[in-house]
């Protein structure tokens, strides 16, 4: 019997938009809300642009999907809603302001819980990382509402691995029922919290579809380089890019470039921006820019110290690409070592120098990418269905 089913997310729209397709193209119901905050400057979301217009505050429907990123929807358009609701979010400061957006963001979020409530839908998934998701959440599951919410991390730092991220214990203690995207993210969070196993279940994602409609476009600091190594994301202390430094000195005598995409800052960039064998694009990326990157790259690389998942595996295989990633969660799951990608030592700037010299070779190369370019897609829309299926199996 075909649901109704809400997805309402706050960031992490390349899994919840594909979710979405996923479920669709099982027969379902589906409203997709994305949540933004007021501040927000574009409308760009991870897979996926919307038509510049002027969002009010609340509910705002989109039916226009001649956009990249949204034309997967227009065959299920009579079965898809898709809005946006623009909110302040939780403002947490104490100036007289802050107050005035908090009570009116907590009264327009009961609004927005009434709105769920009335439309009787067979389940609900949460997914988003702050208060105001936590919250609505929790106020849904108060109502009668059959929620699940999905939280892509538990650590609040990837690198201690001491505390929970804020609010999770709240969602714990009201018993709302927990969705994680990695088996790793279940044992940290029963190492962390007395969560019982009947409010916890894992449920990974596939690729994220939206992706693919992008076209290439033109990225001046590439300067027409193609065929270079990609690193792309937030430069953060845990991604490792020191490591990939000290890997790139190793292999002096490989022919390699390495681009570093991304907006963030880490004491290492300065030494690569001095080195002709790395070029920095050290800024925001558009979709159209990160896809271009991918397409014109060899290969990705994702030196990381840590991580319980990352969603760059299920950007880079949609392009036929692989990856050199490290022995970590986020990697361990998804990158089968020789057949769409390498696994370094995690912290190890030798043992990542091996993996990018054996993807130095043809053979070794051509054989991964030809598997991701004839089996991959395939493989991914069956994972999706098996996806679509364990998220009914909840209600």
């Amino acid at each position: 019997m075909n649901k109704k089913i809400a997805i309402i997310s706050f960031g992490f729209q390349g899994s919840s938009s594909s979710l979405v397709e996923a479920l669709l193209r099982e027969g379902h119901e589906v409203d997709f809300y994305n949540i933004i905050y007021t501040s927000q400057k574009k409308l760009s979301f991870e897979s996926f642009d919307l038509p510049l217009c002027s969002l009010s505050i609340g509910l705002n429907r989109i039916t226009d999907f001649q956009q990249d990123g949204l034309k997967r929807y227009i065959s299920f358009s009579n079965y898809l809603g898709f809005f946006v609701v623009s909110t302040w979010g939780m403002p947490d400061g104490s100036s007289v302001i802050d107050k005035i957006k908090q009570k009116i963001s907590s009264f327009s979020l009961q609004l927005f819980v009434q709105l769920i409530v009335r439309h009787h839908y067979d389940l609900v998934n949460v997914i988003g990382q702050n208060q105001h998701m936590l919250s609505l959440s929790v106020s849904l599951y108060q109502r009668g509402v059959n929620v699940v919410h999905s939280l892509h991390e538990i650590y609040k730092d990837h690198l201690t691995m001491d505390c929970l991220f804020p609010h999770v214990s709240t969602l714990i203690q009201h018993k709302v029922r927990i969705n994680v995207f990695s088996r790793k993210s279940a044992d940290d969070l029963h190492y962390l919290t007395s969560i019982d196993n009947s409010q916890l279940s894992v449920i990974s994602f596939g690729l994220f579809t939206g992706y693919r409609e992008y076209q290439q476009v033109n990225i001046p600091e590439l300067d027409g380089k193609s065929g270079f190594v990609l690193y792309y994301g937030y430069i953060l202390p845990y991604k490792g890019l020191d490591i990939l430094y000290d890997a790139e000195r190793i292999l002096s005598n490989e022919s390699l470039h390495i681009v570093i995409a991304g907006r963030g800052f880490e004491p290492i960039l300065e030494k690569m921006r001095t080195s002709s064998r790395f070029t920095l694009i050290n800024r925001w990326l558009s979709n159209e820019e990160l896809v271009s990157l991918i397409r014109l790259s060899k290969y990705v690389i994702c030196p990381y110290l840590s991580s319980s998942q990352s969603g760059v595996p299920q950007t880079v295989f949609n392009f036929g690409k692989p990856i050199i990633g490290t022995h970590i969660a986020a990697f361990d799951d998804v990158i089968n070592e020789g057949k769409n990608g390498l696994l370094a030592e995690v912290g190890s700037a030798s043992s990542l120098a091996e993996k990018m010299k054996m993807m130095n070779d043809g053979a070794i190369y051509n054989r991964m990418t030809e598997y991701l370019n004839t089996y991959a897609i395939s493989e991914d829309c069956k994972q999706w269905k098996d996806i679509a299926n364990m998220y009914i199996k909840l209600i």
